[in-house]
């Protein structure tokens, strides 16, 4: 489709725009291949109906297993803190969402050479890596590494419990904290930390938007009131849930391999619900989920009696 060969065009755009790597010739070194991901974003209500992702086969890597790979991201609990702290500080709350992250992470120190798309036009040329693409093993690590270094430089302190949680304090008080989750960031400060912090983290890095207010984190929706209250719902994934079919059956007979995965897919799904927002849903959840392995159809009817809860 056209629009799919525009969002393809933009993409490579994006990698030249932000020095991702150098043409050079290709004498025979060892290089990895290109994989196109393409997201149908038509009802997501925004300008561009397809996003196109040029992924580097980094699992074809050369001695990738011992690459390390890990970096922190904002747990459950650290979001959920950071918002009843914006709240009871009266914090201003936005998110931000770092436009290409990992082409502005750290530059990579050693060599990957990349068979470029055909699209790139590159004549045979190969690409050296400067940047680590998606795709890349350590490409989530690099960028948390140049975030975090960022964040510390401009004087803000690692929450020693939670590397994707830092704090912001001057001359004893608080300020503001910045929530990492990857390139999604949850800014909450006041006007002190919007000029020492949220001004030159824009500075730095390009957003590709920034949402005041209202916006949604981590699948959650995050609502900030005129009272200085913040609300924290998942009403559309809610809404989404469905339960699941049931045969008319004795309750006592035991669920197939098939019913039984289906039952720990539910129980997934309410459990990261029962996390996230709704806590009085725990208790069930947790009891179920020490069931599945021994269900049965009575089993299956509790989950959705969760479901209808819910």
């Amino acid at each position: 489709k056209p629009e799919v060969q525009a969002a393809i065009v933009a993409e490579i755009a994006k990698f030249k725009s932000f020095n991702a790597f150098k043409e050079v010739e290709d004498q025979g070194q060892k290089s990895i291949p290109t994989k196109w991901v393409v997201t149908d974003q038509s009802d997501s209500g925004k300008n561009e109906p397809y996003k196109a992702r040029m992924c580097i086969r980094g699992d074809l890597e050369n001695g990738k297993d011992g690459i390390r790979s890990d970096s922190p991201t904002a747990s459950k609990e650290a979001i959920k803190l950071a918002l009843i702290i914006a709240a009871n500080e009266g914090f201003k709350v936005q998110s931000g969402d770092i436009k290409s992250a990992y082409l502005q992470g750290e530059l990579l120190k050693r060599e990957i050479f990349v068979k470029p798309p055909k699209e790139a036009n590159a004549n045979g040329k190969l690409w050296l890596l400067l940047q680590a693409a998606y795709g890349i093993v350590d490409g989530g690590r690099l960028f948390y590494l140049k975030l975090s270094e960022k964040l510390c430089e401009l004087g803000m302190h690692r929450v020693h419990s939670d590397g994707a949680l830092f704090t912001y304090v001057k001359e004893g008080k608080l300020h503001g904290l910045v929530t990492t989750h990857s390139d999604d960031l949850i800014l909450a400060g006041d006007k002190i930390f919007e000029r020492d912090i949220t001004a030159k983290l824009k500075e730095t890095f390009k957003f590709s938007k920034v949402e005041k207010n209202n916006f949604k984190y981590c699948g959650c929706n995050v609502k900030s009131n005129d009272d200085g209250t913040i609300e924290l719902d998942q009403n559309d994934y809610v809404d989404r849930l469905s339960e699941l079919d049931v045969d008319d059956a004795s309750d006592s007979i035991e669920l197939s391999r098939h019913e039984i995965k289906a039952v720990r897919g539910k129980i997934g799904e309410l459990l990261w619900l029962s996390l996230m927002a709704r806590p009085d849903l725990s208790y069930d959840v947790n009891i179920l989920s020490s069931e599945v392995a021994n269900g049965t159809v009575a089993t299956l009817k509790a989950v959705n009696k969760i479901v209808r809860k819910a």
